[in-house]
């Protein structure tokens, strides 16, 4: 990209002086609440505005180093955070075109900007937020609009999981992501074998290391039918890979296990956020997340 006769390498906005920068521009927004908060709050909203700082820069990223063909859907989101001198901070959100509901995935359809929009607004908006924080399901994390490309991915994702307990193990399926669109790997869980490691989501993990930039793995997303237990996760920080999508959560795969009577594994399973704090996580996903929950069903009453 070239801005004014100084050539701009796209990956050059997810370098650390480009995030740094963002962070600190987010935080100056907010510096009459920071100035109120105590040294535990501070680092939080600081790893909040990374978070949204991450999103915001792989979205520019992933748009002037792919310009958009003439038959993509283009959209407007327009936000708007305010305060009333106070401590309470009310969110407006408004799309051109209006997002539309999916129908069966229960989830919304809009364009990368709206997407985009969304996943800022999500990773701001807590259940104490006390103002008009966007209907994303209690604390913003309970499920997630996604466009119809991401549908797609997260649908794979479903088939996948198919495909391995068709094949005999756990029904776990997860694609890996650039930033243009371009699907890069998948894979599904094989510890049929004997190796309780070979879980996809580690397997994309190496996978990316092996053949990305740093910079290309942090633009990157990782669409998954399951969210990462604590070892995919570390692998997935370790690696310095972007966003997660997943269909269902591990709380939601703890329950379901506990009614079918499944023993406990011997890792413990946590968010996927308790183990890379700063990571921009989103899902579970209505609709696929209960044939995700079939999947189980169905390898658990045939063994």
């Amino acid at each position: 990209m070239d801005t004014g006769g100084h050539r701009l390498d796209p990956d050059d906005l997810l370098g650390a002086s480009a995030v740094r920068a963002a962070v600190d521009a987010l935080m100056l927004r907010s510096r009459e609440h920071v100035a109120q908060m105590d040294a535990d709050q501070v680092e939080a909203a600081t790893a909040q505005c990374r978070g949204a700082a991450l999103d915001v820069l792989a979205a520019v990223r992933a748009a002037i180093g792919s310009p958009a063909g003439e038959d993509e859907p283009r959209g407007r989101a327009v936000v708007v955070i305010e305060d009333d001198g106070g401590r309470e901070v009310h969110f407006h959100a408004a799309f051109h075109p209006q997002l539309e509901e999916s129908g069966e995935d229960g989830a919304f359809l809009g364009t990368a900007a709206q997407a985009a929009a969304v996943r800022m607004l999500s990773q701001m908006a807590t259940e104490d937020a006390g103002g008009n924080a966007p209907a994303l399901g209690g604390s913003g994390r309970e499920a997630i609009m996604a466009n119809d490309a991401e549908l797609r991915h997260l649908r794979r994702c479903v088939e996948l999981a198919t495909e391995a307990l068709e094949a005999g193990d756990e029904p776990f399926g997860s694609v890996l992501v650039a930033a243009d669109g371009t699907v890069l790997a998948e894979d599904h869980n094989r510890v049929a074998s004997g190796d309780r490691t070979r879980h996809p989501e580690f397997a994309l993990a190496r996978w990316a290391a092996a053949n990305m930039t740093p910079g290309e793995r942090a633009a990157a997303t990782v669409f998954t039918s399951g969210e990462h237990c604590p070892m995919c996760a570390a692998a997935h920080g370790w690696v310095g890979l972007g966003r997660i999508v997943y269909v269902s959560s591990s709380e939601q795969l703890a329950a379901w296990l506990a009614e079918l009577g499944v023993p406990a594994p011997p890792v413990r399973t946590l968010p996927i956020r308790e183990i890379v704090p700063d990571l921009v996580v989103e899902g579970p996903v209505p609709g696929l997340a209960e044939q995700v929950r079939d999947l189980h069903r169905r390898l658990h009453s045939s063994s």
